[in-house]
């Protein structure tokens, strides 16, 4: 059963997916989700203003989607908390969840085909193999 829940949060279609999920499993046991999104490190921007500049606007990104992720919370009755990061971003995520302790990671699928995931790789991919925890992959 799955009480502790982090749910990580791009912006995609199919991580409202697994928001969905993350919120059926959290009524269902009585469990608490933690909605994570990361700020990848790598941008390439050109000077330390426009990375600021880059940076307030993904955190302003990520609070927008998560005030709207709260409001389907707390609709719910479920209990969350509301975590945007900088750096790696399967990284993070997997750090967090130890951190935290969660059960389980629910994650949407970017839906890539076969080679284009082994010359990309991909988030969910990553957090699959790394994750100390279940992990749910969505799509």
């Amino acid at each position: 059963m799955f009480k502790k829940i982090m749910v990580a949060v791009d912006g995609s279609e199919n991580s409202y997916l697994a928001v969905d999920n993350a919120v059926g499993m959290a009524s269902l046991n009585n469990g608490k989700v933690d909605v994570i999104s990361v700020i990848p490190q790598n941008m390439h921007v050109w000077s330390d203003s426009s990375n600021s500049e880059y940076l307030n606007y993904r955190k302003k990104y990520y609070k927008d989607i998560h005030s709207k992720i709260a409001e389907k919370m707390k609709k719910a009755g479920v209990e969350y908390t509301s975590i945007i990061k900088n750096g790696h971003i399967g990284s993070m995520i997997c750090e967090e969840a130890e951190k935290l302790g969660v059960d389980v990671i629910v994650i949407g699928s970017r839906g890539l085909s076969n080679v284009s995931r082994v010359i990309l790789g991909s988030v969910s991919s990553y957090v699959a193999a790394s994750a100390k925890c279940s992990v749910l992959i969505v799509k």
